[in-house]
């Protein structure tokens, strides 16, 4: 939760209008799936740790929908996190 908290500080969103779905642990991704798959949802971005577990949890997730989604790991690359991201840059 406090990633997404600091992707909404770090854009200076205060309105936020779309879903999410937070993991408080990658090992809870067959339970983000099935949200996933109960929705109506067009299109994913997933902002999972730049870590190996993170990187399995894209995969998995990525590989079992059939919309579009897009990695924004890549937005913090070289940190592990969006929070780690925002407090050292």
């Amino acid at each position: 939760m406090l990633d997404f908290l600091a992707f909404l500080t770090h854009r200076n969103i205060t309105n936020y209008q779309s879903s999410a779905i937070i993991l408080n642990s990658v090992m809870l991704k067959k339970e983000g799936l099935e949200i996933l798959k109960s929705k109506n949802f067009k299109k994913a971005y997933f902002f999972l740790d730049n870590d190996e577990m993170g990187k399995q949890a894209y995969e998995y997730l990525s590989e079992n929908i059939d919309f579009e989604y897009v990695d924004k790991s890549k937005t913090y690359k070289g940190f592990n996190d969006y929070n780690e991201f925002l407090i050292n840059t």
